[in-house]
């Protein structure tokens, strides 16, 4: 194939989210012919902002935060002409309550990995006080720690890898589940160890503010910059496009799409109230559309959507070794949110992200009548479940309404029928396009950039990257190594035609620094003696508190005398690892 200009690559990249629109932003840039397809009648994917049945109130799926540590998305964002500086509220706190807790008494955690705000968490009552020390100690611990996602040995989840550790207690562990469940939607039973380490070790090295929040929702405040920025570049976007098969020839790569509309799930303005549990499938010949042929493709979909097209496509099936069917094997969540409107303000509704502690289906929210701009006097609530094992089963949504309404009722005092504006609150699933989850072991199934079809790329949250988090940096840079295998792959067939050298202009992806190793080590090394004393003093009150549970508590009370040496043997271990690890990167270099 020869190209005399640039305008000759043609370039679809299918699915409009973060990962999917970086991807055509940096390649338009540099004067590819990009098209985008999404589904959706909207942009944005998880992240995107939509209306129902064409009213004016906007909906997300679910609420957003942004870490310091997103380089490649400010950069995106600033592009865009929507800086963090005017465009983003900085966050340093999240709330903490508790049933039957008073709102005026909820706790807040600062600036959780600063070591400045240290004692104010740990003497936040969030938890007990040793508790507190013994989960801030184990992120320590944690990034001291040789673990290794290709490494079989050091395989564990965040759960097993925190109950080998002598010094932990159970409301200890408890936290590292909060935490884990609200911003991932995965327990820390699933979690992988590594993936969390990674997650934590650019949070200590950038920790203030603790994140970021758009202001606004966004469709209007972010994504209709994204999508103007494409259309001056030249880059077409075509919405309501579902992928149903892709075909390969030597020259191109053929793409056959169905109307996304006709089955129900959506409208022209966004999704109908409420959507079906399940969207339908789109049946053979139905609404298709004309074939689109490309020179290159990048799919950008959820692992579902994915698995999907290779079983649709005959040609991928055939490729020898069959290319992504591994991703068959990744795990993805459903989540459920609920964008709940009052008709009165709610007293003493803080405007930081609460955590519902020990609520059913791990319930957390943001009062965005606070954050959003001309959203009026009353409390609006963004309410997310990420965990609603029944969601899969429904096929009535006003089940999941009504179990999550009873159990933000034993923590917030209304009224359903009194209090709330049901016109325009809205229920939300992400059933469909589910949320991939870090699970243990994932590692090995998920997918890099390249495939092994020099036309066909991939980009997703779920694809393998420094990152390495589902996270809407994780999408970015997933995005950018696409964008950039594609690019290489195109350099390899400069000789065949007169490719201009702009298209090879080079696309940067910032990798954040974190602190190394054997200083982690050093520092839970000194805080040891202070940990060992913790887990006595939590030993010593659960003993006062609850004498009944005497058997538990004398077993403990013999591991504590194995601690000190169970401890030295695992600093041993990981101080050999480390030196190992330097010595290596030297002889490299």
């Amino acid at each position: 194939m020869s190209h005399s200009t640039s305008a000759g690559i043609r370039v679809v990249v299918v699915g409009a989210g973060m990962a999917g629109l970086t991807a055509a932003l940096r390649l338009a840039e540099r004067g590819y012919n990009v098209t985008v397809y999404e589904e959706k009648p909207f942009i944005g994917g998880q992240f995107g902002a939509h209306t129902h049945d064409g009213g004016a109130t906007y909906h997300e799926h679910c609420y957003h935060f942004f870490l310091n540590w997103y380089f490649n998305f400010w950069k995106i964002a600033a592009d865009i002409k929507c800086p963090r500086a005017t465009c983003f509220e900085p966050r340093t706190t999240i709330k903490c309550l508790r049933k039957g807790q008073h709102l005026r008494d909820i706790t807040s955690l600062t600036n959780v990995a600063s070591p400045t705000y240290l004692w104010d968490n740990i003497l936040s009552g969030t938890a007990s006080i040793p508790d507190m020390f013994l989960y801030m100690y184990s992120i320590i611990d944690l990034l001291a720690a040789p673990l290794d996602q290709q490494n079989f040995r050091t395989l564990d989840s965040v759960n097993g890898f925190l109950n080998s550790r002598p010094y932990i207690t159970d409301a200890a562990l408890q936290l590292h589940q909060y935490n884990l469940s609200k911003a991932f939607a995965s327990p820390s039973y699933l979690s992988s160890a590594a993936t969390y380490k990674n997650f934590a070790k650019y949070s200590v090295r950038y920790p203030d503010p603790l994140l970021w929040v758009l202001k606004g929702n966004s469709q209007e405040h972010f994504f209709t910059y994204f999508e103007q920025r494409l259309r001056d570049l030249g880059c077409s976007i075509q919405k309501a496009h579902r992928l149903k098969s892709v075909k390969l020839t030597d020259q191109s790569v053929e793409l056959q799409f169905v109307n996304a509309l006709w089955d129900g799930l959506y409208t022209e303005q966004g999704f109908h109230v409420p959507p079906p549990a399940e969207p339908k499938k789109s049946s053979p010949g139905h609404k298709s559309l004309p074939p689109v042929l490309a020179d290159y493709v990048i799919l950008a979909l959820p692992p579902k959507a994915l698995a999907e097209v290779v079983d649709a496509s005959e040609a991928i099936r055939n490729q020898k070794p069959q290319p992504l069917e591994d991703v068959r094997k990744l795990r993805s969540q459903s989540i459920v949110s609920i964008d709940l409107y009052f008709n009165k303000r709610l007293p003493d509704i803080p405007k930081e992200h609460v955590v519902l502690l020990d609520s059913r289906y791990e319930l957390n929210f943001i009062d965005n009548s606070q954050l959003w701009p001309h959203q009026g006097e009353n409390t609006f609530l963004n309410i997310t479940a990420s965990d609603y094992p029944i969601l899969a089963d429904l096929t009535d949504e006003r089940h999941a309404w009504q179990d999550i309404l009873a159990e933000l009722e034993q923590y917030i005092p209304f009224q359903e029928d009194r209090d709330l504006d049901k016109e325009k609150s809205h229920i939300q699933t992400n059933l469909g396009s589910e949320l991939f989850i870090n699970e243990v072991g994932s590692w090995q199934w998920r997918p890099a950039a390249r495939t092994n079809m020099p036309r066909i790329f991939i980009a997703g949250d779920f694809c393998k990257s420094f990152i390495d988090v589902v996270t809407i940096e994780g999408a970015v840079v997933s995005g950018l190594q696409a964008a950039r295998a594609l690019q290489a792959h195109v350099q390899t067939a400069q000789a065949r035609g007169g490719y201009p050298s702009a298209l090879f202009r080079p696309i940067d992806i910032i990798e954040p620094e974190s602190y190394p190793e054997f200083s982690m080590l050093a520092l839970s090394l000194l805080w040891a003696p202070w940990a060992y004393t913790a887990k006595w003093w939590s030993w010593a009150a659960a003993s006062r508190s609850s004498p009944q549970s005497f058997p538990d508590l004398a077993i403990t009370g013999l591991e504590l005398l194995w601690t000190p040496y169970a401890q030295a043997a695992q600093w041993w271990e990981a101080a050999c690892e480390v030196y190992k690890n330097v010595f290596s990167s030297f002889r490299i270099r």
